[in-house]
């Protein structure tokens, strides 16, 4: 069983074999462009017995295996990759120590291809998910992230990450620096303002009517 990479690549792809008879002595099997694959076949009625070969096709390629889907015995057959420059993905996690609800810019970058679109905003709660066009097999990326203030980052697990992984960039709150507050904590303090404006106000006419005259006691 032959392999051709449509990039002439050097590696090498584990081949499985099943015949109609008989029985296939060691498969899978590996094979490059270079070393093809040779399967011993025992046992098998000589006559109509086939053979199917498919491969774990690699991260990156589509496979042709057409050719190989019914082989005669002392036949051969050639198992074409070809490269895929379809959409991939990458996704980037955020985990915040402690918990928060913020959302950081995250950019990436990749060996080959294009990012279709960079920065993009993750969380704890929604993660970044890039799609990277036109990248070659074996192509990885990196994500960086623009560290918010009062934290330290961890991206090293973000530095090579294959096409269609993921992984995960860690922030954690140095010490003593303040928390971040909640989203709504401007509301709040909003809320908290108007409460005092309307305190004041009601104690301001209570010490306005006391004040006036004939509210008093006269005694003779």
């Amino acid at each position: 069983m032959r392999k051709d990479f449509s990039d002439n690549s050097p590696a090498a792809v584990s081949i499985g074999l099943s015949c109609t008879s008989g029985t296939v002595d060691s498969t899978p099997l590996n094979a490059s462009e270079g070393a093809p694959a040779v399967f011993t076949v025992s046992g098998a009625d000589p006559v109509g017995t086939t053979c199917m070969a498919t491969e774990t096709v690699p991260s990156g390629y589509v496979a042709d295996e057409a050719d190989c889907a019914a082989v005669a015995l002392g036949g051969s057959c050639t198992i074409t990759n070809t490269v895929n420059l379809g959409a991939n993905t990458i996704t980037v996690n955020k985990d915040f120590i402690p918990n928060s609800t913020a959302a950081v810019l995250v950019s990436l970058a990749c060996t080959s291809g294009a990012v279709t679109s960079t920065p993009l905003p993750a969380s704890e709660a929604a993660p970044a998910i890039f799609n990277v066009t036109g990248a070659t097999p074996g192509t990885t990326c990196a994500a960086t992230e623009a560290v918010p203030a009062g934290y330290v980052a961890d991206q090293a697990g973000c530095a090579s990450v294959a096409l269609d992984g993921s992984c995960t960039i860690t922030n954690s709150l140095v010490a003593g620096a303040p928390h971040p507050a909640p989203a709504n904590s401007t509301w709040a303090l909003l809320l908290l303002a108007g409460l005092l404006v309307l305190l004041g106000g009601t104690a301001f006419r209570m010490a306005t009517r006391k004040a006036k005259p004939g509210n008093g006691h006269l005694s003779g």
